[in-house]
């Protein structure tokens, strides 16, 4: 006998409908959760580690020290390949992307490294949040992609926060443009931001593309990103002798940065694989603002206020060139 011959379908089909957009609701809800969890995760480690890069920088040379943070994610991030693994090897293919992203993004972490060994931590950050507006304009230029009122508002809004941030002399309102076009480690830091970009664009091609699982990836990344710093101290002949002469508490700085580097790097491939590039990369340089804050107060560089309305206009025009 059929249970339900006597249920008004009047009634059984708006209850089913009804508790279908509900479950439905919640699993968008649950998405939204964790995108924006690991996002905001991801904001606060990359905050920490740039903070304690500029300590550990004042004893390192940037090479050294790239070369010892990649060498110490390596090994962290070494359970990766024996629990993420599902039993075969990386296609050739896939194996040759990663290597170039790894090779791409060790010279634009070398750039940023330098600049902020170089720089004021809390001058640094907000440049290197503008990442996002120089691949709209390179897309514009070179891609012919069309880049909308809100996006051109964006760009000139970041242009605005940039001048404010290199305005260091009231009298003379062009010393913001001779400072840029002099600032050798600013141009370093712009560069960085362009191989950034491309980095990203790749990382999503082998989380969606070729279906390379997040962790999985990034032990990958983190064993081509060492021998590439390996390959670099051969040339420059060091061959890691500065290791025997640095302190067990720098060892253990950069063991701590390297655990918070492991840890903004998964989350935003969490992130990225999520929602789209453009968002995520926002997100992620909202943490200009903390680290231009906490940086410029715990090293006591000047013009804190000054640089943090800065980082807040930038991330502003940021969020415009994302939508």
């Amino acid at each position: 006998m059929d249970l339900y011959c006597n249920i008004d379908n009047d009634i059984l089909l708006p209850r089913l409908i009804r508790g279908f957009f509900i479950f439905k609701n919640d699993i968008i809800e649950l998405y939204i959760y964790m995108w924006l969890s690991f996002a905001i995760i991801s904001v606060i480690l990359l905050s920490t580690s740039s903070i304690l890069e500029k300590k550990a920088l004042v004893k390192e040379h940037a090479l050294e020290f790239s070369a010892y943070l990649s060498f110490y994610c390596l090994l962290i991030s070494l359970p990766f390949y024996f629990i993420f693994n599902d039993g075969h090897v990386l296609e050739l293919v896939p194996l040759l992307i990663i290597a170039l992203t790894a090779i791409i993004g060790g010279v634009a972490f070398l750039l940023v490294v330098r600049s902020i060994r170089h720089m004021e931590i809390s001058e640094v950050s907000p440049i290197i949040a503008i990442g996002p507006a120089i691949a709209a304009i390179l897309g514009f230029i070179f891609l012919r992609e069309y880049l909308d009122v809100l996006q051109v508002t964006g760009l000139v809004i970041i242009i605005f926060g940039i001048y404010i941030l290199e305005l260091k002399n009231i009298r003379n309102p062009f010393s913001p443009f001779q400072n840029i076009l002099s600032n050798k480690y600013i141009h370093f830091i712009l560069i960085a931001q362009l191989l950034y970009g491309i980095t990203d664009v790749l990382c999503k091609a082998m989380l969606s593309k070729y279906h390379v699982n997040p962790e999985l990836y990034l032990f990958y990344y983190q064993l081509f990103l060492a021998l590439f710093y390996f390959v670099l101290l051969q040339v420059k002949q060091n061959k890691f002798e500065h290791v025997a002469k640095t302190s067990k508490q720098q060892i253990l700085l950069i063991i701590i940065i390297a655990i918070l580097t492991l840890g903004y790097r998964i989350t935003h491939l969490y992130t990225i694989s999520l929602i789209s590039i453009g968002i995520a990369i926002a997100i992620h340089r909202s943490s200009t603002l903390i680290t231009t804050i906490a940086g410029g107060k715990l090293y006591k560089e000047g013009r804190i206020l000054q640089k943090a309305f800065a980082a807040i206009i930038v991330i502003v025009g940021i969020v415009l060139v994302a939508m």
